[in-house]
């Protein structure tokens, strides 16, 4: 938090009123918002008393933060070291796609669809009906019929076949198939085989990875908003970029563990592939980092934060680390090159960017 000095309060008295002005405020109605005397506000404008700190957060309420240095606005989640980045890498991609499975999942196509590819294998047969019971074609399902579906997918039988069938999978490729396609064991319970497309197979892995990995309690017949354990931040990063990443191209793609499964995107899927209706996106077998940016700043605080933008397969992160020990900031900074596997720098770009910014640089003799 700010210190809240005479010089800190008449930077916030005058931000706030030029707001005020620009909203046909006079600076009396600003001494009323915040219930001091109108002398009393002219003296702190002019850096001769301070209002206290009720006063300026109230200000800084009504009319926001006044302006301190210049910066990069951007989003991203942040992060207070290196060391929980590492630690919490994995469940903030856990997070992402547990919010993207659940709405998926929670799109009504894809829940009729669901019902329709389990319908086989509910245990209770109706007599007008050869295959499967109409319910799991127009009508609402019955709350027997709700309570089996929540039950299979949690089943013991169910989840085996998932993690089997995750391991299973294997490309198959015909002279007359352009791409690749993939092949996933069969499903089969209880002496019930029928034809599913992998597609569709894939479909079932992500909702048993969702229920085994992600969220136990999950519900088709509950259309529950997933919240999100990290929040992504608005951020302003004051100082100077002293290094940012040349080679953004990562030498191998970093694997993020995840099943295989549709690029998810909600309720906005394309709705024709190859000139035919189509409700869902290409396979993708894993979810990849491609590329990733590491930039560095220096602000007039002598202080080091590192950004990092990542594009995968499915989406982009940005990252920002609050607070990087000058010390090992070089460590740092290849560990995390080393992480994305992006080139080891020799650092003599960063030092010498460094040196520029007026950075500190452990070792050297500074003459």
């Amino acid at each position: 938090m700010q210190e809240a000095t005479k010089e800190y309060c008449a930077l916030v008295v005058n931000h706030a009123l030029s707001k005020a002005y620009f909203e046909g405020k006079t600076q009396k109605d600003v001494a009323d918002e915040i219930n001091v005397d109108p002398a009393g506000l002219s003296r702190a404008k002019k850096g001769n008393q301070n209002l206290g700190i009720t006063a300026i957060n109230t200000l800084i309420d009504l009319f926001g933060a006044p302006k301190v240095s210049e910066g990069l606005y951007l989003e991203a989640i942040v992060l207070e070291d290196f060391s929980q980045f590492k630690l919490l890498y994995q469940s903030i991609h856990d997070d992402i796609f547990n919010k993207e499975l659940v709405a998926w999942f929670n799109h009504e196509k894809i829940k009729n669809k669901t019902f329709k590819l389990l319908a086989p294998y509910y245990p209770y047969k109706y007599p007008s009906q050869s295959r499967f019971p109409s319910i799991f074609d127009k009508e609402e399902p019955s709350e027997a019929v709700k309570l089996w579906v929540d039950e299979f997918i949690r089943s013991p039988e169910f989840l085996t076949w998932v993690r089997e069938a995750v391991e299973s999978i294997k490309f198959v490729k015909s002279e007359n198939d352009m791409e690749p396609r993939f092949a996933i064991n069969d499903l089969e319970f209880k002496g019930v085989n029928h034809w599913v497309s992998d597609e569709d197979k894939a479909s079932l892995l992500n909702l048993g990875y969702l229920i085994e990995n992600l969220e136990p309690n999950y519900s088709l017949f509950t259309s529950s908003v997933y919240q999100p354990k990290f929040s992504v931040s608005e951020v302003v990063l004051t100082g100077s970029l002293v290094d940012e990443s040349i080679d953004d191209r990562c030498n191998q793609a970093r694997q993020i563990k995840s099943p295989l499964g549709f690029i998810f995107s909600g309720e906005d899927f394309p709705e024709h592939r190859h000139g035919k209706p189509n409700k869902y996106r290409k396979i993708q077998q894993f979810n990849l980092v491609n590329s990733a940016y590491i930039d560095l700043y220096l602000n007039e605080k002598m202080e080091y934060r590192l950004r990092i933008f990542e594009s995968t397969s499915r989406y982009s992160n940005s990252y920002v680390i609050k607070n990087v020990h000058g010390a090992e900031l070089f460590d740092i900074y290849n560990q995390l090159r080393e992480f994305y596997f992006l080139p080891q720098s020799d650092l003599k770009s960063l030092k010498s960017s460094l040196a520029e910014k007026g950075g500190y640089i452990p070792g050297a003799l500074v003459l």
